[in-house]
Order: structure tokens, then C-alpha cells, then sequence
């Protein structure tokens, strides 16, 4: 990606987790943001052109341009100002992210980090034959998994478990 940093020898990129679709790793993310954090955003290199990028990239997501919208109240008297328009923020959302708003998709950090194979090669998960049989009876679904995985029980082993079929206690 060249052309329209603000730095001339860092390359900023934000790394964004997003509850909804994961973790995204986004060239220039504090770049963007600065166009709207500085009173005069044009004396920010090629600022037009990294506000195009974000709007125009498939991998920039409608829910980040919804947080950094939430974040900045003049983002869209700035996003106007720049492109000489006068859209409203679900305007913006529809001619440029309207994918974004009809399905949901992930970004390919979250697809590969959440791949058994990748993740076995980089040893983040062990063979399923490895893992700890669990001792479910004094588990709440929203506990922490007694596996150490630091996710809940329900979203980690007690899924296994919710697909067995439950023992009768008659």
C-alpha cells in the first residue's frame, strides 16, 4: 500500500477486534482517525486519498466505520467537507459498504487464526485425542471452560457436550 501516509518511516496499522467479526489488522487505521482528531485535516499527506481508502477497500468493514463514526462526532461534516457532498452516515454506509450491511464477513485474520490446522501448526490447540476429558457436573455454561482455553464453557467443551445426548435420570 503506498502512497498516502502521514509518516515518512512508520507504517501504522491498528489492529481492531471486532465482537461481530473478529480481528482485522487495518493499514493506516491511525492515519484515518488523525483526519478527524486535527482541527485542519488537509495539512495530513494525502488525506482525501486514505478516506477514500477506507471507504472504498472490502476489507474495511461497516462496523469499523460505525466505532470510529461513534468516536468522533464531526465525522461526517469532515467526510462531507472532503468529498464536497452532503450524505448522512447511513448514506455513506449504503453507497460504500452496502456488502457489509447485507452479510456478515470476516475479516481473513479472523478465518485463518480461527483454523484448526493453522492453529495446530503454530501449537495454539492440541489434537482433539489430546485434550482433557472435562468433568461437566459443576460447570455453568458461562463459566470460564475448566480447560483453560479462556473461553466460556458453553463456546468451547460444552459444545462437545451439548451434541451428546443427556443421560436420563430416571
Amino acid at each position: 500500500m503506498g502512497g498516502f501516509s502521514s509518516h515518512a518511516g512508520t507504517y501504522d496499522v491498528g489492529i481492531i477486534f471486532d465482537e461481530e467479526l473478529g480481528l482485522s489488522a487495518i493499514p493506516f487505521y491511525k492515519t484515518f482517525c488523525s483526519i478527524f482528531e486535527k482541527k485542519d485535516c488537509t495539512k495530513i499527506e494525502n488525506y482525501d486519498k486514505c478516506l477514500e481508502h477506507f471507504l472504498i477497500t472490502d476489507g474495511i468493514s461497516a462496523n469499523l466505520l460505525k466505532r470510529v463514526e461513534a468516536k468522533y462526532p464531526n465525522f461526517m461534516k469532515v467526510v462531507n467537507k472532503i468529498f464536497e457532498t452532503d450524505m448522512t452516515f447511513d448514506e455513506l454506509l449504503e453507497k460504500y459498504k452496502s456488502q457489509y450491511l447485507k452479510e456478515k464477513i470476516y475479516s481473513s485474520t479472523t478465518v485463518l487464526y480461527e483454523s484448526k490446522t493453522f492453529s495446530k501448526t503454530l501449537g495454539y490447540i492440541e489434537d482433539e485425542e489430546a485434550k482433557p476429558k472435562i468433568d461437566a457436573k459443576n460447570v455453568g455454561r458461562n463459566d470460564s471452560c475448566p480447560c483453560g482455553s479462556g473461553k466460556k464453557y458453553k463456546k468451547c467443551c460444552g459444545s462437545e457436550y451439548a451434541l451428546q445426548p443427556q443421560a436420563s435420570l430416571a
